[in-house]
């Protein structure tokens, strides 16, 4: 039986599947990480219903996620393909269908929309609104973020769960950096909103068998099985957050079941023990997101916005303090506002300046048209008068003129 070979997503050890393991989770021998198996018979240009697959995106505890182009639309998505083994289990198809009619419902800027599900050939997919972007998973395989951004981004979720909580009563349970993309506008979106309690109940773990992913933000609640309301959400995030600013899950440790122990038994820990940056309002922010008890976390989505808003707010006003070391945490935003200032002023600056010269040179043309002309009148004067005083001398009627009335009775006197 031919078998499939594929790279650890951790070590890069060669790992290799019967066919029929095609899709689902293979832990790796070297490392114990779990890896997905790639989807067999899938490539670029492949037709799944309605969408051809353009390029392959990545892959996830559900299956590949490839880009796509819906062809009735003429446009592209991000198509989920899950495991052939979920496809093969007609329950599991059922409530998959139904629970993606719901999520269909969800429309919000923060939450990546799905459009459809449907299964074709035994391939079970979903298509859901394509971001450009990356996931905040890769982006801190890289760095971590400065603390405004982080808090930016955990916001912008707050209120996608927020929203899907207040509307619809619905949590997300499996709140992660591999499940936010962020947009080339720099705008995080939720993914694979309404669906996660789904497949959680097929795919996540059990108590008496082995942990299928690793729970790095798990809430405890969760984790023990309890009923979970959108507190459970905060803790997760919570832990997003802390890993947003450390670059470290909260609770590393070498094997799953240790890292959901410390979930279980230890105080959240503080991050400035990683990060010394991290203000202190947002250190305690965190250890009450996870704090262990349900209770003890924000008792609303509102609060814990509210919670965010107050530490931006004290940040921005220590950034303008009276030192002088103003920095700002949206650096690439303020550059475009201060080239876009310094252009205007420069086009001001320029156009006032071609007024001015305008108007100098009118008035220079004006005034040299003024003493040209009056040159001109003076010259004629002087001629003038310079004729009168040459012609009468040699004039003879002034010679015969007639000598005045009084002049000639004094003479005939």
């Amino acid at each position: 039986m031919n078998n499939i070979e594929f790279q650890c997503e951790s070590c890069e050890a060669t790992l290799s599947v019967e066919l029929t393991e095609a899709g689902t989770l293979v832990e790796c021998p070297d490392c114990g990480t779990m890896n997905t198996a790639p989807a067999s018979g899938l490539s670029e240009g492949s037709i799944i219903g309605d969408f051809k697959l353009e390029k392959l995106l990545g892959k996830g505890g559900m299956g590949e996620v490839w880009l796509a182009r819906q062809q009735s639309l003429l446009r592209n998505i991000a198509l989920k393909i899950l495991s052939p083994s979920l496809s093969e289990d007609g329950e599991f198809v059922k409530r998959f269908v139904k629970e993606v009619q719901i999520a269909g419902k969800l429309t919000h800027p923060n939450i990546v929309m799905a459009y459809g599900a449907g299964s074709k050939d035994s391939i079970l997919y979903l298509a859901v609104s394509y971001v450009e972007g990356r996931s905040l998973g890769d982006i801190l395989h890289e760095r971590t973020l400065d603390e405004a951004v982080a808090l930016k981004i955990v916001r912008e979720m707050g209120e996608a769960l927020k929203y899907a909580w207040t509307k619809f009563k619905m949590i997300h349970r499996d709140i992660k950096p591999d499940n936010i993309m962020i947009s080339s506008a720099g705008t995080a979106h939720l993914m694979d909103m309404g669906i996660s309690k789904l497949l959680g109940d097929d795919a996540s773990l059990t108590m008496t068998g082995s942990i299928l992913g690793t729970p790095n933000y798990i809430s405890p609640d969760q984790a023990m099985g309890r009923s979970l309301d959108f507190r459970s959400d905060i803790y997760s995030l919570g832990a997003t957050l802390y890993h947003c600013l450390t670059g470290s899950i909260p609770f590393p440790a070498e094997a799953p079941m240790e890292i959901l122990a410390k979930h279980l038994q230890e105080a959240p820990p503080d991050c400035r023990v990683l990060n010394p940056a991290v203000s202190e309002a947002t250190s305690l922010l965190i250890k009450k997101m996870m704090a262990k008890k349900p209770g003890e976390r924000h008792s609303s989505w509102d609060e814990l916005l509210l919670e965010i808003d107050a530490i931006t707010g004290s940040m921005e006003g220590a950034c303008r303090d009276t030192r002088g070391d103003w920095k700002n945490p949206f650096p690439r935003r303020s550059l475009l506002l201060a080239l876009a200032g310094i252009a205007v002023c420069a086009f001001l600056i320029l156009a006032v300046t071609l007024s001015d010269s305008n108007r100098r040179s009118r008035s220079e043309n004006v005034q040299l048209f003024q003493n040209s002309s009056g040159e001109s009148e003076v010259g004629d004067s002087q001629s003038s008068a310079s004729n009168d005083a040459v012609s009468t001398p040699n004039s003879t009627n002034a010679a015969e003129a007639p000598p005045p009335v009084g002049a000639t009775d004094t003479q005939n006197k």
